[in-house]
């Protein structure tokens, strides 16, 4: 079971979108994120940068991270499952955009 964390950050009103930098623990971690739940990009080896977020008129945007370590993810992709079947580590991110 993956350990999961929720996080709430703010950012000013007048910021309509913005790019997360992620960083896994290891130069080897395998993560990728999800602004809906249905679509999940995976970025490089190690972590990086996210595509641009946007708030599209909400107050709130949720981002959900998955984390998964090199062995875990070789294993499930050499026996022909979702190589993030199991994820190890599930961030949740809240960003709400604070009025001034």
């Amino acid at each position: 079971s993956a350990t999961h964390y929720s996080y709430k950050c703010f950012v000013f009103s007048d910021v309509e979108e913005f790019k997360l930098s992620v960083t896994g623990s290891t130069a080897f971690e395998h993560i990728r994120y999800s602004v809906d739940d249905e679509n999940l990009s995976e970025l490089p080896i190690g972590g990086g940068t996210t595509e641009n977020i946007g708030f599209n008129g909400k107050a709130f945007v949720t981002v959900k991270i998955q984390v998964l370590d090199d062995e875990a993810y070789t294993k499930n992709e050499q026996q022909g499952r979702t190589a993030f079947l199991e994820v190890s580590l599930q961030n949740i991110l809240l960003l709400y955009k604070m009025p001034m």
